[in-house]
């Protein structure tokens, strides 16, 4: 194995192991254009096109991540980007719902608005029959990527 193999595949390696760790799913593409790139060096394909693989792939995962972790500005102080943003950890929020699960909203644009909920912002709707006043919401279930809030809490 050549040490520019070596090279790409441990950066291969370490890309997906991050991935792994921090659930950043993106990351699983920039660890596969780490391993186009070696598998270029075993096809005996020139540096350039090496780099060129790994950082074109690098960027799509860059890409795909900055899409994921938009955090509206008023929101900046509240919560940082979570580590589990790249996963959306809470599709099946049946399996991690408790009755503590309370969010507070501020305001309401018409049905929907955003709110900050286990570390991260999050857009949020209605739900049926429920009334958009300021105050504490539980949160019912994960639908569309949205929370779906319902029954003011007094």
């Amino acid at each position: 194995m050549t040490a520019l193999m070596m090279f790409w595949s441990v950066l291969a390696v370490a890309a997906l192991a991050v991935a792994v760790i921090t659930r950043i799913t993106p990351l699983i593409i920039s660890a596969f254009g780490f391993g186009c790139a070696a598998a270029l060096v075993w096809l005996d394909y020139g540096f350039a096109y090496q780099a060129g693989v790994a950082v074109l792939l690098l960027m799509v995962g860059i890409f795909l991540w900055a899409r994921q972790v938009k955090i509206p500005q008023e929101h900046h102080n509240e919560a940082g980007p979570s580590r589990l943003s790249g996963m959306g950890a809470l599709s099946n929020f049946s399996a991690f719902s408790d009755e503590s699960d309370e969010v507070k909203v501020d305001k309401w644009d018409d049905t929907e608005t955003t709110v900050v909920f286990r570390g991260r912002v999050w857009k949020a709707k209605l739900a049926k029959g429920a009334r958009a006043e300021s105050g504490l919401y539980k949160v019912r279930e994960v639908r569309d990527g949205k929370l779906v809030l319902d029954e003011v809490i007094d």
